[in-house]
């Protein structure tokens, strides 16, 4: 590699580093074997902050929840992303809630799993027929829990209570636990959710729009907030460089090694 390549290399590790708020150990391994996608990239997340309206500490938030997303669960990106977020200024606190909304995610494999329940036994009609008098009473008082926890009940989580009463009142205060605190301001949160459910590993067209609408009436989120929002997941993508290149790099030195 000529000097003028290396000094090139160093600066990609330097604008990367810059990126992420610390080093890491890809960025070495990137500026060598693929400079190109690295300043690609460089030139991807420019265009995301030339709108300017998200913080960087919720830039950084957002990215960590694309990371610990139980769909992604990245553990080596969702620490860069912690350390990038308390280096700018997030609190304990926040973080916490930032992981408590980001869990909730798992729940979206129970929702359509009890569809396919209600399909083989029978539709809702015949499991409100064997319910029962403790039953009915149990998902009256799951509907009540969940109405105090999260404000709202709608068609899926009524069937629910009917279904699963006494994990869907369990799973309506797991839930509310992020809006009990205020660290985090109400529109942010709303694009926690936007964040997980378009994570490229999940992709739930209905519950993003669902909390996108909720962030703009509820909470006035911009059109260049949301489109920010969106922009952040979409590059997601260079984790794929940051795993890849650094192995890439380590069996090549091995191969020569032989």
């Amino acid at each position: 590699m000529t000097k003028n390549n290396n000094n090139r290399s160093d600066e990609i590790v330097e604008e990367l580093t810059k990126v992420f708020g610390s080093t890491d150990p890809s960025f070495e391994a990137i500026s060598d074997l693929d400079p190109e996608i690295a300043e690609a990239f460089l030139e991807l997340n420019d265009a995301t902050k030339k709108r300017g309206a998200l913080e960087p500490k919720y830039r950084a938030l957002i990215k960590l929840a694309l990371s610990a997303t139980p769909t992604h669960l990245k553990s080596h990106f969702t620490r860069l992303h912690i350390v990038e977020a308390l280096k700018l200024g997030a609190t304990t606190e926040e973080i916490c809630e930032v992981l408590e909304i980001t869990s909730v995610l798992g729940i979206h494999g129970f929702i359509p799993g009890t569809f396919m329940v209600l399909d083989i036994f029978g539709g809702l009609e015949k499991i409100r027929e064997n319910l029962g008098e403790d039953g009915a009473r149990r998902a009256n008082q799951a509907m009540e829990t969940f109405k105090t926890e999260r404000g709202e009940v709608g068609d899926v989580w009524e069937a629910n209570c009917l279904l699963a009463p006494d994990f869907v009142a369990a799973y309506a205060k797991y839930s509310g636990v992020p809006w009990k605190s205020t660290a985090l301001p109400g529109k942010i949160k709303e694009f926690l959710y936007v964040t997980i459910d378009l994570s490229p590993t999940h992709v739930d067209i209905g519950g993003a729009t669902h909390h996108a609408r909720v962030a703009v009436d509820k909470f006035g989120a911009t059109f260049d907030e949301m489109m920010e929002v969106l922009e952040i997941i979409g590059m997601v993508g260079f984790q794929t460089q940051m795993m890849a290149l650094p192995i890439l790099k380590e069996e090549l030195k091995r191969i020569q090694e032989i």
